[in-house]
């Protein structure tokens, strides 16, 4: 296996939608050149990764992040929150290019807690990046962000407390921003068909008992949650703020019931 073959690598992603990362790639790749190190690039997207890897860089079309973090020296990603669990719970350190959403406030948190660092839109450069995953790299900072996350983290766990604070944070946020005239709302969705989610329902059981458990039957569609953003930034939507939409067919509730319903005798 690549990651086990020398030094750990150095993993590199924007998330599984994003389809214009060349320039990214390249940066990723100019940066492993200067560090010395190996690097792995995840896109299920081939045409944004340079033409020629040198032997030290790899291309993936996805790995599964709990088996892949922990064999890693660093991550490189765009604060989602999936991406940002899974990195705390492996005690990866990371490396946050945040984009947008609420990626921003991630790399915030990531950093305050001193479990990575984060760069803003114009320090991005082979250059920048090398030198922030020079700093990632250090045994030093290693140590720190082992010591920061702690241990007793599960999966399932650090992405129910992501989570769980993303909503947190539009209830908390949601007078400052109305202050100004704007809302703030998260969006929770359920088992949604995607390709990458189709492979993580095949590797994890967990994923087949929640499709067991939603009344609805069935995952939803990718167009489904675009209509239901829509539905939000749109003025029929003017009067939600401070609050989370759950799209998911049901399952939250179900599973509520599944756990406070008594045992019939």
């Amino acid at each position: 296996m690549f990651c086990e073959e020398g030094s750990p690598p150095i993993a590199f992603t924007l998330g599984t939608g994003m389809t214009h990362a060349a320039d990214f790639f390249r940066t990723a790749v100019a940066a492993c050149d200067a560090l010395g190190a190996r690097g792995l690039l995840l896109t299920k997207y081939p045409h944004v990764i340079p033409t020629r890897l040198p032997p030290r860089v790899r291309h993936c079309t996805f790995a599964p992040f709990r088996q892949l973090l922990p064999l890693c020296g660093a991550v490189v990603h765009h604060g989602g929150v999936g991406t940002t669990a899974a990195a705390l719970e492996a005690g990866c350190p990371q490396l946050i290019l945040p984009l947008a959403w609420d990626q921003p406030d991630n790399a915030a948190r990531v950093a305050a807690l001193g479990a990575g660092l984060a760069l803003g839109s114009r320090r991005r450069s082979s250059g920048h990046l090398s030198r922030a995953l020079a700093r990632l790299l250090a045994p030093d900072f290693v140590a720190r962000v082992s010591e920061s996350v702690g241990g007793g983290l599960t999966p399932a766990l650090a992405y129910q407390l992501s989570k769980a604070a993303l909503v947190r944070m539009c209830q908390q946020r949601a007078r400052a921003w109305g202050a100004r005239g704007a809302r703030i709302v998260s969006l929770s969705p359920g088992l949604i068909a995607t390709p990458m989610g189709a492979l993580e329902f095949e590797a994890q059981p967990a994923k087949r008992q929640l499709f067991q458990l939603t009344p609805l039957g069935r995952e939803g569609t990718m167009v489904e949650i675009a209509d239901a953003v829509e539905f939000l930034i749109s003025d029929r939507a003017s009067f939600i703020t401070g609050t989370d939409l759950l799209v998911d067919g049901g399952v939250a509730a179900a599973a509520r019931q599944q756990a406070f319903t008594p045992p019939l005798r």
